[in-house]
């Protein structure tokens, strides 16, 4: 005798469960964007941190943007980079968000300099401020 609810109708179909395994093995693999940005944290000392924030406060942004548009200035404009100190231990950075092309440029100077991503944009950000006759 068949039930007014079709849930507790008995079928004698059998139903295949599919294993975990399966559904671990099948994963789609997403696109990256074209125009993704890299991050690049850059270290300071007190005193750039400070006119970083000045500046940025100045021109109505935020420090990041700011940063961003420096460094990347810097990279397209400038070709050569004196070395400059770089603070190991400071608590005090600023984030540049890089397109890809200008993160390349960056990674050509790392590797020509022999240092990492973050040194090298160091020396590009601090050497803009000084060559722009801010005081660091």
């Amino acid at each position: 005798m068949d039930s007014i609810n079709p849930m507790f109708n008995v079928n004698e179909e059998k139903y295949i469960q599919s294993s975990p395994k399966m559904a671990q093995q099948i994963k789609k693999i997403r696109k990256e964007r074209s125009d993704k940005k890299k991050d690049v944290r850059i270290l300071l000392n007190p005193g750039t941190k400070r006119l970083i924030k000045k500046l940025a406060f100045q021109y109505n942004t935020y420090p990041t943007v700011l940063s961003t548009d420096i460094l990347t200035e810097a990279l397209h404009r400038i070709k050569e980079y004196d070395e400059v100190d770089y603070p190991i231990d400071s608590e005090y950075k600023v984030v540049a968000k890089l397109d890809k092309e200008t993160f390349e440029i960056l990674q050509e100077y790392s590797i020509e300099w022999d240092c990492s991503i973050r040194k090298a944009a160091n020396r590009v950000f601090i050497n803009s401020l000084m060559k722009e006759g801010h005081s660091i």
